[in-house]
């Protein structure tokens, strides 16, 4: 019985590496018995060519708000370390006082939240150290705990995090009333910054705009195009939080915010007291005369949320000197339309200057997917079950891949004709439906370049292969294909064209929803103040970026050489060009849109 070969290609390749070891070898002999000889120097390398890459979108829209600043020093900045009251105390005894020279001092602990002061006091009166002193306290808030507090926050946690967090490391306690009068400051604080931060940004969108030639203007006011979305705490149309944002679409920075919630857990509390009878109906209005800060904004059903933040923006865009000329939305027309009939149907600029909607090319597509799998679901008696499914059927995947074609047929013709772009996207249907038997391809790019492989084989004088080798390649009956035809008709009448030619997405708003949420999960409970919080942080992040929105100044916390860093670092992950490209990466990898690959 013969030997079974084990590891073949481990040894071939250690092989392999053992004779370029070998060679690598001979030829350092070889340098090292040349070098001996008075033989010239060898030639400088090369000069290596700077590489300039173009700024990214992040990068151009914090250039526009932010402005270059000194950054301090590494040996400026404090360290934090937490240490034991108890090997503190041991510390301290031993020490000598500077007045006396004797070891009998004593050390006394103040308690605030987690801020822990001491003070060295010697038995000759002489205080040798008090930590309180130069501390910068803003409305009984404490520097340590204002920190942890805030950290709990962006981490979406909120008091439970705390407790947790307190109790194992065995720090000084404090009640869910002291952590919410944290949280109020700090919310008080981002919101404040967020007022700041927007107001920049509006100045350089009107510095933007000045600078560039022909631009329309509307008794002195620039006419913007924005796009617009609303997005919701929870899932479903029973969320009681939501929020709205509107972004410039040249400078891609926000403009304005808005927040809406359907409740306030102060007036909940009272209401319910007065049921259990703690309080009478007297004490209940006296109490609601001098409730001012009441959460509850918004009354109505949690879907028309995204109307209200629309109607307001639009009034409020007034005050900022701007004109929101072009409304950018997802296809859900009843923000448009409620922003058409503010001030009894004249719309908020009136006559003279009405709101244009514009389409997001990509819901766009995503509406063919959505019409397509609604088309499998409703089958008629007439059909059998597996009609629709199968191979070479519309799949799921068959689908996907209609949907990408139909959304890069849309950027290919942005800022052409209504008709230009038809043809385009038409032509995506008719190849993928071609058959051997019958080849639609009139439509499809023409030449030796061309993405459709027939046209392509044409051009270069050789025999195309067959249809049933692409990647989309139906064999349905004629009566399928008129249906399915008909939902491409109904997505690409000349009004939606029209709406689509400016290639306008709403990406900027979906990241923004994902930058809110990620602060205030879905998940979780939430309140209107960690929703404005969550709101106002990722507002002034997405616009300054990380270090430049960092509320530890407002808050009177002294940075650290730690903080500073993953400040900068977080920046880096945003500036950098190839995030995108990478978190794509496996999206786009069985969906290419290139010469032979459709």
């Amino acid at each position: 019985m013969p030997r079974p070969k084990k590891n073949v290609a481990l040894r071939r390749k250690c092989a392999k590496i053992a004779t370029k070891a070998s060679v690598v070898a001979a030829k350092r002999k070889r340098h090292a018995a040349a070098g001996s000889a008075d033989a010239p120097p060898p030639p400088p390398p090369p000069p290596v060519a700077s590489c300039s890459r173009e700024p990214t979108s992040a990068q151009k829209r914090k250039s526009l708000v932010t402005e270059q600043k000194e950054q301090p020093q590494a040996s400026e900045m404090k360290t934090r370390s937490i240490f034991c009251e108890e090997t503190l105390k041991e510390i301290v005894e031993s020490m000598l006082c500077p007045s006396c020279c004797q070891n009998n001092a004593t050390a006394k602990f103040t308690h605030h939240q987690i801020d822990t002061y001491i003070r060295v006091e010697c038995s000759c009166g002489h205080v040798v150290a008090d930590t309180k002193k130069g501390v910068q306290v803003k409305e009984k808030c404490y520097p340590m705990t204002t920190l942890l507090v805030y950290c709990m926050m962006i981490l979406g946690v909120g008091y439970v995090g705390v407790d947790k967090l307190i109790s194992f490391f065995s720090l000084h306690h404090f009640t869910r009333p002291t952590y919410v009068r944290y949280a109020r400051f700090i919310t008080k604080t981002a919101t404040y910054l967020a007022k700041s931060v927007l107001e920049k940004s509006r100045h350089a969108v009107s510095d933007h705009f000045a600078s560039k030639q022909d631009v329309e203007q509307v008794d002195g006011k620039f006419l913007v195009s924005t796009t617009f979305d609303g997005s919701w705490h929870k899932r479903g149309h029973k969320s009681n939080f939501g929020v709205g944002a509107v972004i410039d679409v040249d400078t891609r920075l926000i403009l304005d915010y808005e927040v809406c919630s359907k409740v306030c857990f102060k007036c909940h509390t009272k209401v319910k007291q007065m049921e259990r009878g703690e309080i009478t109906a007297t004490e209940y209005v006296v109490w609601l005369d001098k409730h001012d800060d009441c959460d509850a904004n918004y009354d109505g059903s949690s879907g028309g949320m995204e109307a209200a933040a629309a109607v307001a923006l639009w009034r409020r865009s007034r005050q900022y000197d701007m004109i929101y000329k072009t409304f950018v939305s997802d296809g859900d027309s009843s923000a448009f339309r409620s922003v058409c009939r503010m001030y009894q149907g004249a719309g908020p600029y009136g006559d003279q200057c009405p709101v244009v909607k514009a389409e997001c090319i990509n819901h766009v597509a995503k509406r063919l997917g959505t019409g397509l799998r609604a088309l499998k679901k409703t089958k008629s008696d007439a059909e059998k079950p597996a009609t629709w499914g199968g191979r070479h059927k519309l799949t799921d995947v068959v689908i996907d891949h209609l949907q990408f074609y139909f959304q890069v047929s849309l950027s290919r013709k942005v800022g052409t004709t209504a008709s230009e772009m038809r043809e385009e996207i038409m032509s995506t249907f008719f190849h993928c439906t071609s058959t051997d038997d019958n080849p639609q391809h009139d439509r499809c790019a023409k030449g030796e370049r061309s993405w459709c492989f027939y046209n392509r084989s044409i051009a270069l004088g050789q025999q195309p292969h067959s249809h049933t080798k692409m990647k989309v390649y139906f064999r349905l009956e004629e009566a399928q294909k008129r249906k399915i035809k008909a939902i491409y008709d109904r997505l690409t009448t000349d009004e939606m064209m029209n709406r689509c030619l400016q290639g306008i997405t709403q990406n900027r708003n979906e990241h923004l929803h994902s930058r809110i949420w990620k602060i205030c999960p879905k998940h979780r409970n939430a309140s209107k103040m960690l929703v404005d919080f969550a709101a106002a942080t990722a507002v002034c992040n997405y616009n300054v970026g990380y270090s430049e929105s960092n509320l530890a100044g407002l808050l009177g916390i002294e940075p650290t050489l730690s903080m500073e860093k993953y400040l900068q670092n977080m920046d880096k992950t945003m500036d950098s060009p190839f995030r995108r490209k990478m978190r794509n990466k496996n999206l786009r990898r069985d969906l290419e849109y290139a010469a032979g690959g459709f």
